[in-house]
């Protein structure tokens, strides 16, 4: 007997080991946006109100293919917040992530089809989420399509519906733990397989995620077979990360009903290099205490010149530049606690990394303080001079 998974927007009992790695993207809806695009939105009324979505109504919805209705739905506020839409007698009906639903509450990241449109209902939260999402897959035009899709996996990974798996350069365990800790928290155990004993890792990894790195494919697929012995309820969520489609169709047989997201390779985004390096640079600074980064012409000029095989060489680069400018070093384990003190974002603590870094490095420690104890004057002995008793007296008269 298999344990049902839960809709993302809801969250198990606390004996439930699952509730601990649900989708955490909860805050209020605020917009509407069109799947695969940027700029074509829908703002909800605020403050809420009721009103009537379709052709001809209150909020009026653009679609050419004639199969929305003038009045096709109304959008009811909820007392404790949040929105609820329910269909209004027309033709087409509502679909919730594909499935028709006659009323239905709007939660983050939802897709709600709606006569031929299908729309995304957005959040604060799930905002911040397509933001790193477009940094890791690109913020051009034809790439939305995927940014959402990409969405949805991620989606139905944090509803256990999936397995997800990575294919992309260079080291991509770093960019899945960015995304892990934006979908389902920082609480689950995040844990890195790359080679070792299976069975260890799996156990490491109980009830949170466990990320495998694809080397050799059979420590990987030993892994995945003693995940799938586990009671459902207390697998780990897998991610699978791997170079290229090769190595991810080759392991992708092994998963039960397996998600893919493909980040382009960054010798396709050349144009947007410029944008990840202020993107990372915002979140750096944010994580180390320390002012905007803010890059001079010379700071450009030199991202612009180097040529990054992945977006981690970027992020690292970026990194460098923000400690250098700040602190004056080239490493941040060699950042003076005093400099930090007052500077993080939580409470005006430096972040968790940089603490974890410094106990790891043991030689951070903070610059010692100048001495304020008086000058001595320089003595007769010290000169070389004769003490004033052993000088001769100068005559007098």
């Amino acid at each position: 007997m298999t344990t049902p998974s839960m809709d993302p927007g809801e969250r198990s009992t606390n004996k439930d080991p699952r509730a601990q790695r649900s989708w955490c993207i909860d805050d209020e809806v605020i917009r509407l946006r069109e799947r695969g695009t940027t700029d074509r939105v829908y703002g909800l009324p605020n403050p809420p109100t009721k009103c009537k979505i379709g052709s001809a109504a209150e909020l009026r919805l653009h679609d050419a293919s004639g199969l929305l209705s003038r009045e096709h739905a109304e959008l009811v506020p909820i007392v404790d917040g949040g929105w609820k839409i329910r269909d209004h007698k027309s033709t087409n009906g509502l679909r919730c992530d594909g499935e028709p639903r006659a009323n239905f509450k709007l939660r983050p990241g939802l897709e709600i089809t709606i006569g031929g449109l299908r729309l995304v209902a957005e959040s604060w939260q799930l905002i911040g989420l397509l933001g790193v999402i477009r940094r890791f897959l690109g913020w051009a035009v034809d790439r939305q399509d995927d940014v959402d899709e990409a969405l949805r996996s991620l989606r139905d990974w944090a509803a256990q519906r999936a397995e997800l798996i990575v294919v992309g350069d260079g080291d991509l365990t770093r960019a899945m733990r960015r995304l892990h800790d934006l979908v389902v928290g920082r609480k689950p155990v995040f844990t890195i397989y790359e080679e070792g004993d299976p069975a260890a890792a799996v156990q490491a990894a109980a009830c949170g995620t466990l990320c495998v790195v694809l080397g050799r494919q059979a420590d990987a697929i030993a892994v995945v077979d003693q995940v799938h012995a586990l009671a459902r309820a207390m697998r780990p969520q897998l991610v699978v990360c791997a170079e290229n489609s090769t190595s991810a169709a080759t392991i992708k047989k092994h998963l039960d009903r397996p998600a893919m997201i493909s980040l382009p390779p960054l010798s396709l985004r050349s144009n947007e290099v410029e944008r990840i390096a202020h993107e990372f640079g915002a979140d750096i600074a944010t994580e180390l205490g320390a002012p905007a980064p803010g890059f001079s012409m010379h700071d450009l000029e030199r991202l612009r010149a180097l040529e990054f095989d992945s977006i981690k060489d970027i992020e690292e680069t970026v990194r460098r530049i923000v400690v250098i400018r700040t602190w004056g070093v080239t490493d941040a384990r060699l950042i003076p606690r005093r400099a930090l003190a007052g500077r993080g974002s939580r409470g005006g603590g430096r972040s968790r990394v940089v603490r974890r870094t410094e106990r790891q490095a043991g030689r951070c420690r903070p610059a010692r303080r100048p001495s304020c104890r008086r000058r001595r004057m320089p003595t007769s002995e010290s000169r070389g001079r004769p003490p004033r008793d052993a000088r001769p007296e100068r005559p007098t008269g």
